[in-house]
């Protein structure tokens, strides 16, 4: 069965529309992931206090830490930023155009009425079958392209949206990455303290087991 204008548009409109929400609901993912790193970023910063040395000449594994907690931080920033775009539609150009597009009003069922009174005032001079026949075909071509219209401009901001969630996610798996690089080097600077304690506690003990025999 061949569709016709106005039933094809329709379809694809609300095709968008539900490809719209779906993306949408999908941002709960990268929101998540956000609330994660922000409480790593936390640790980290907490960490890295209680390692970095009192000899300024060794502290280049905090160093390294802290250079990595840095590169996470800008990351996270980013991956904030085009969360917060994609959730309120965004500042890139051209977005207000997709906007204006997508928003184009699908007349109610009573301003439709109104609209089919206008034209069959219009086309008074025309018998009733005619007039009938151009009132109908007239709402239909107008239909069509308001929905032909708002497809366009969803499928714009939905493609928009999709490569920004997408750039989002990867912002934060790099904040991601950078954390456990982080993580990491702040464990080995751990395990490096605890190696050098033992041999001092070794010769603080060796003088006293030897003044008590």
């Amino acid at each position: 069965m061949q569709l016709s204008r106005l039933a094809l548009y329709q379809k694809l409109f609300e095709l968008e529309r539900e490809s719209r929400e779906n993306i949408q609901s999908g941002v709960a993912v990268p929101v998540a992931t956000l609330s994660f790193t922000m409480f790593g970023l936390g640790v980290v910063a907490q960490r890295i206090g209680e390692v970095w040395p009192a000899d300024e000449g060794r502290a280049v594994l905090p160093v390294a830490a802290a250079v990595f907690a840095a590169i996470a931080l800008a990351f996270l920033i980013i991956g904030v930023y085009r969360v917060l775009s994609l959730e309120h539609g965004g500042r890139a150009s051209g977005d207000g155009v997709y906007r204006s597009l997508a928003n184009v009003s699908i007349p109610t069922p009573e301003a439709l009425d109104s609209m089919a009174k206008h034209l069959r005032d219009k086309l008074a001079h025309l018998d009733d079958d005619h007039r009938a026949e151009r009132v109908s075909r007239e709402l239909e071509e107008d239909l069509a392209g308001r929905f032909y219209k708002a497809h366009l401009g969803l499928a714009a901001m939905n493609e928009r949206n999709r490569s920004l969630r997408g750039k989002a996610l990867s912002s934060i798996l790099f904040a991601l990455a950078a954390l456990a690089a982080s993580l990491t080097t702040i464990g080995l600077e751990a395990i490096l303290m605890k190696q050098e304690d033992r041999p001092a506690t070794a010769s603080v003990a060796g003088p006293s087991e030897t003044l008590a025999r």
